[in-house]
């Protein structure tokens, strides 16, 4: 409930009115459950905890379980980090953004460290991308750094960029090198942790990181924070967990599946439809009299036949025996399952694809579907491009005593311009494309190609 208190003239809202001590003091909670256990925004739906949806070694979890058996959710994180990994990724020495003359020397050969520390992991650069990127589908991506210490000298090459002035090249890039001393620290190699892997999130009272718990081949192993890169997907907080894509698609995701079992029961008994036998009591314009035996009989004629003991029967007289809503008569299933594949791919911006071919798909909003899946993209690469500053390149920074301020930074580019979008959705949706030359010839322009 709302407190109403009486107006403060005094300027208590003011924080110049704070002491040195409310200043530097915490007074908010973090929210941690002291008693029960858990991080202040664990989990609090049953169905969802993190033992049955991550997992818990042995047992791979719902979430493994639901992304290797849907064939919309697995493909939709294959096409995520198939279209991150197709942009250009690149670490930049550090720079001020108002700064247009030279960068220093060191600064090249920090970016190009750390540029060389990515491709210590198993696959190159693509296989950290795809390792961090696991976030999306359980919530956290974790990895352990090896460090590995500097004991004979070394030259490090890196690329000096060349000068252009007025569009004109004045000065070719060139190679450069520095002297890597004796002692620096730099990660060998990293391993993926397994989410599944991962029994409880070990935190401080104020509810801030200081490691994890593993359960493995290994046993039960503690691996302090300094050793983890801890990579979420929609962090804020202390959401450890972050939130996977796929916690909103439990429920269609089993209801699908649910479908799928009930079909596949349903053909296998019902596919060759339900056989009837009716009494006629009739046969050649004479009536039979109904024999509880003659029934029982034919009653045992059906099940042979049903069950594949019998390929025919001879029917008697007096019974007439027919199919019932049987073979392709069974009722076509895509049309319930088309509405749960809609919702399961929504999350995922998968709709994009058959927009307009479907019955929940409309041709009017592909472009803006188009575009704010881009927009979603941009958001996801800037974010991790944070997190990977502060998870992989402050840690290089902290171990050789580097000027904190003056990082190098990860960039992603080669996004799909937003106005050459709508040039090609604008065409399309007219349905212009190819139909006569002259719009070719408008099209070609557009998209900025010599006509």
């Amino acid at each position: 409930m709302t407190q109403l208190i009486p107006a403060d003239p005094s300027g208590a809202n003011d924080v110049r009115t704070l002491t040195p001590e409310q200043m530097e003091a915490v007074i908010s909670g973090s929210g941690l459950r002291r008693w029960g256990g858990g991080p202040p925004h664990a989990e609090s739906t049953a169905a969802l905890f993190p033992f049955r949806c991550t997992g818990l070694y042995p047992d791979p979890g719902l979430y493994k379980k639901m992304m290797d058996r849907s064939p919309i959710l697995g493909p939709a994180m294959r096409l995520i980090e198939d279209h991150l990994v197709s942009l250009k990724w690149d670490t930049k020495p550090a720079r001020e953004p108002t700064d247009s003359g030279p960068i220093a020397v060191n600064e090249m050969a920090q970016a190009e460290l750390v540029r060389q520390s990515f491709f210590n992991f198993k696959g190159g650069f693509p296989g950290f991308l795809r390792s961090c990127f696991t976030m999306m589908g359980y919530g956290f991506s974790l990895l352990e750094t090896q460090w590995a210490i500097v004991q004979d000298p070394y030259d490090l090459h890196y690329r000096i960029p060349g000068k252009i002035k007025d569009g004109i090249e004045t000065e070719a890039p060139r190679l450069g090198s520095v002297r890597i001393p004796a002692g620096t620290r730099i990660p060998r190699r990293y391993r993926w942790i397994a989410p599944w892997t991962l029994e409880d999130w070990v935190l401080d009272l104020d509810g801030d990181l200081m490691g994890a718990l593993q359960r493995s081949e290994k046993g039960r192993v503690f691996i302090p924070k300094a050793k983890l890169q801890h990579y979420a997907r929609g962090f804020y907080s202390d959401n450890w967990s972050g939130q996977s894509s796929n916690r909103p698609l439990h429920w269609i995701e089993r209801a699908f599946s649910d479908e799928c079992v009930s079909d596949r029961v349903s053909r296998e008994r019902w596919g060759e439809g339900t056989l009837v036998a009716e009494w006629t009591g009739v046969d050649n314009d004479e009536t039979i009299e109904y024999s509880g035996e003659d029934a029982k009989e034919m009653e045992t004629m059906l099940q042979k036949f049903q069950s594949g003991a019998s390929g025919y029967m001879v029917v008697r007289p007096g019974w007439k025996v027919a199919f019932n809503f049987g073979g392709t008569a069974f009722p076509d299933p895509i049309p319930r399952l088309q509405y749960y594949q809609h919702l399961l791919s929504k999350p995922h911006g998968d709709v994009v694809k058959d927009a307009g071919a479907g019955k929940f798909g409309t041709r009017a909003g592909l472009q803006v579907m188009a575009t704010e899946n881009q927009r979603q993209l941009s958001g996801i690469c800037h974010d991790f491009c944070t997190s990977v500053t502060q998870e992989h390149i402050l840690p290089i920074g902290r171990a050789n005593g580097w000027q904190e301020d003056r990082l190098p930074y990860l960039q992603a580019s080669g996004f799909i311009d937003s106005g050459l979008m709508n040039s090609i959705f604008m065409f399309a949706q007219a349905n212009l494309l190819g139909e006569r030359e002259d719009d070719a010839d408008t099209f070609r322009r557009l998209l900025g190609m010599e006509t």
